[in-house]
C-alpha cells in the first residue's frame, strides 16, 4: 500500500534506504543509512561508529535526507541476510560509499 500524505509528514519523507547526515549531536556532519523509521526516530547506521547490530536512534528532525541507494529494499534484504557482523558492517560501508562515489559527494 502507498504511504499516505500523513505518513510522509510524520516520518518527514524519510524510509529505510534513505541516506542522511546528522545534524545534532556528538555525530554531528556524519552520514548514515537508514535502516528503519519509527515515528519520531530513525535507526540508522554507518558500519563504522554505529553499526547494524546497534543502530543510532535519531529524532528524525535532527537528520537531513541527502538521497536514497539504489535498489534500497534490495539491498537492505541482502544486508540483513548477512550473518557474520564484520562483513555485514562492511557491506553498509559499502552501501554509503557506493552512494557518495555515484552522487559525487565528499562524506564528512
Amino acid at each position: 500500500m502507498a504511504p499516505t500524505l500523513y505518513d510522509a509528514m510524520r516520518t518527514r519523507g524519510l524510509s529505510a534506504g534513505d541516506v542522511v547526515v546528522s545534524l545534532a549531536g556528538h555525530d554531528s556532519g556524519k552520514a548514515h543509512l537508514v535502516l528503519a523509521v519509527d515515528p519520531p526516530f530513525a535507526r540508522m547506521a554507518d558500519g563504522a561508529l554505529r553499526l547494524y547490530a546497534k543502530p543510532k536512534r535519531k529524532r528524525l528532525s535532527h537528520v537531513r535526507p541527502i538521497g536514497r541507494i539504489d535498489d534500497a529494499d534490495r539491498e537492505l534484504a541482502r544486508v540483513a541476510s548477512i550473518r557474520d557482523g564484520p562483513e555485514r558492517e562492511a557491506a553498509v560501508r559499502s552501501l554509503l560509499a557506493g552512494f557518495f562515489e555515484r552522487n559525487d559527494e565528499r562524506r564528512t
